[in-house]
């Protein structure tokens, strides 16, 4: 197998998903959706932990970036709860 055929192959093989989750969620390859709409798929990268250059590149839909968001806020909102709870403003030792 040539180098040519060995890209046309690999790339084949590794089709972005985001492609075909959009195609899936559309019924049809030819409607594109609203940037807005639940279903559409967005894609993020982030840098590994412990490392300079390596990238993750992270894919949902807007529905489920929404639910993401929600539970962030909740668990920190949830931490800021339990912190104050051992706060006393006025500098009183528990003696």
């Amino acid at each position: 197998m040539n180098r040519l055929q060995y890209v046309l192959a690999m790339g084949s093989v590794l089709l972005p998903t985001p492609l075909l989750a959009q195609t899936a969620a559309t019924g049809s390859t030819g409607a594109k959706l609203d940037r807005k709409d639940p279903n559409y798929v967005r894609c993020v990268s982030q840098v590994e932990t412990g490392s300079l250059v390596k990238k993750r590149r992270i894919c949902h839909t807007n529905a489920e970036w929404s639910q993401i968001d929600a539970a962030g806020s909740c668990d920190a909102e949830d931490i800021q709860g339990r912190t104050r709870q051992g706060f006393d403003p006025n500098g009183a030792g528990g003696d």
